[in-house]
């Protein structure tokens, strides 16, 4: 419970961020989905994959946070 709710708080401040819908979009592919790698996430949203790799580790990163690690 306490994982899932880091999950949606996160989820929440990315989309409060300029490109926060992209980002989750993306996120959702790679982590939730799983259709889609990094550069796949890069290739369709014309994006370098460095920045796509970014996005998910700074998600992860809060995910972490909120959960209290």
């Amino acid at each position: 419970k306490k994982f899932c709710q880091a999950v949606e708080k996160a989820i929440a401040d990315t989309l409060k961020m300029p490109d926060g819908e992209l980002r989750v979009k993306a996120i959702k592919e790679i982590y939730f989905i799983k259709t889609k790698t990094a550069e796949g996430v890069a290739q369709e949203f014309f994006y370098n994959k460095r920045t796509i790799q970014g996005w998910t580790s700074n998600f992860v990163y809060k995910v972490g946070k909120n959960a209290g690690f």
